[in-house]
């Protein structure tokens, strides 16, 4: 541009020089062949410069493409291998590492539905480019000209206004389309570079990209936000910390589940730590904590012993004592009627278990063994039995205040004259 605008200043001058000279000498023969000259060596190298912009568009659509030349001459189109192919496919989700520097090719195995394949600019921004590079060359070049012949006997000044009032605003317009093409490209050669450090997987971490194009991390997220607009990335979405982008929708549902889990466990460890400054409900989850592991070995013990009959019974023992420690979890008030049942039957049942897997893991089963192992499958009857009246009983209280409503509610009704006796007492 700058070598263009050097040889448009050497034009002016020439022109200027033969208009000074011919006015000095009263010789008009030589002006007219000098500047039709200047103007034709003008027109040479805005059409040299075109040239020159066209090749290298066409050599960059092909590139796009994915075409390469021969030695022939000749451009065929590239098949990647199929090899190769499967190797990039298993690195998908490796980490993201080195820098992304210029792409000009983009080759991405995601899908065209999560990145589209003519994003918005690829032919707009090279036509932008091309035919406002020429109008700013053509009409600067042809403002110059006229320009230094303003006000001359060549080109009076009613004239000269008028032609600098149609070229000017044709350069105007050439430049607002050259600029507007090279925005045009530079979005597009930054959508490869997102592409490129994507990695072929379908998140990244918004810090990274940035980091990885030289970018500020608002000026990524701004820049993605359009780019999705633009459905350049149709199904894409952004973290809502604006942490991640996501290329969508199941891996946003994946990423927002984690989110949730995280967060629910990190209240949970909050919860934890607050109720643990308070004895009584330290104590309470003390005791849920020692519940939940005897659960876990009444279920490793009956993963461990092969017999059907034993393991029903292990199955209603796990169940009820499960249910046991979930109500006095909610009830923490129960807790007390457990006291008996944690201190003396838990243990006492689980050294049976233990005592009745250690029996069944015997190679010889003597009559002493087999003797045993009834009793104990007898005897988890009625351990079975005794926790479930426990359990029964952790609701009679319940039940008392479920009485005293009805029988509440049923002396209302019959003062208000509404129970069935009253309405047959009426007939």
């Amino acid at each position: 541009m700058n070598q263009n605008r050097d040889q448009f200043d050497h034009i002016s001058e020439e022109i200027q020089k033969a208009v000074r000279n011919a006015r000095e000498s009263m010789n008009f023969d030589q002006l007219n062949q000098t500047v039709r000259r200047s103007v034709n060596e003008a027109m040479r190298e805005v059409r040299k410069s075109a040239d020159t912009v066209r090749r290298s568009v066409k050599n960059e659509f092909r590139s796009e493409e994915g075409w390469q030349p021969f030695p022939d001459g000749k451009a065929q189109k590239t098949k990647p291998d199929e090899r190769e192919q499967e190797a990039f496919r298993r690195q998908q989700f490796r980490p993201m590492n080195g820098q992304c520097n210029a792409a000009p090719e983009m080759q991405t195995l995601l899908s065209p539905s999560l990145v589209t394949r003519r994003p918005p600019g690829k032919v707009s921004g090279v036509l932008f480019t091309v035919f406002g590079s020429i109008m700013f060359g053509i009409f600067s070049l042809f403002s110059l000209i006229f320009g230094s012949l303003w006000g001359t006997s060549v080109l009076t000044q009613v004239e000269g206004a008028a032609t600098l009032g149609v070229f000017l605003p044709l350069a105007l317009i050439g430049a607002v389309m050259l600029c507007r093409g090279l925005s045009l490209r530079k979005r597009l050669n930054r959508f490869r570079k997102y592409v490129t450090a994507l990695d072929d997987r379908k998140f990244a971490d918004i810090k990274q990209i940035a980091e990885s194009i030289g970018k500020s991390r608002n000026y990524v997220v701004k820049d993605l936000k359009r780019m999705m607009a633009l459905n350049m990335f149709p199904d894409a979405r952004l973290s809502a910390d604006g942490q991640y982008f996501l290329l969508d929708q199941e891996t946003y549902q994946q990423y927002e589940a984690l989110m949730l889990r995280q967060k629910e466990q990190q209240q949970a460890v909050e919860k934890q730590q607050e109720d643990m400054k308070d004895p009584e409900r330290r104590e309470l989850h003390e005791a849920v904590a020692e519940g939940k592991s005897y659960i876990r070995q009444i279920r490793e013990a009956n993963d461990a012993i092969p017999g059907e009959l034993i393991s029903r019974k292990l199955d209603r023992l796990e169940a009820i004592t499960g249910k046991i420690f979930t109500y006095v979890e909610r009830k923490p008030e129960q807790l007390p009627e457990l006291r008996r049942f944690m201190e003396y039957y838990l243990p006492t049942t689980m050294k049976l278990v233990r005592t009745y897997q250690e029996f069944d893991a015997q190679p010889v089963q003597g009559e002493n063994i087999t003797k045993a192992k009834v009793e104990i499958e007898k005897t988890m009857d009625t351990i079975n039995d005794a926790f479930e009246k426990l359990f029964d009983s952790l609701f009679a209280d319940i039940a008392m205040d479920v009485s005293a409503d009805i029988s509440v509610l049923q002396a209302l009704l019959a003062q208000e004259g509404l129970t069935k006796d009253d309405f047959a007492e009426v007939k």
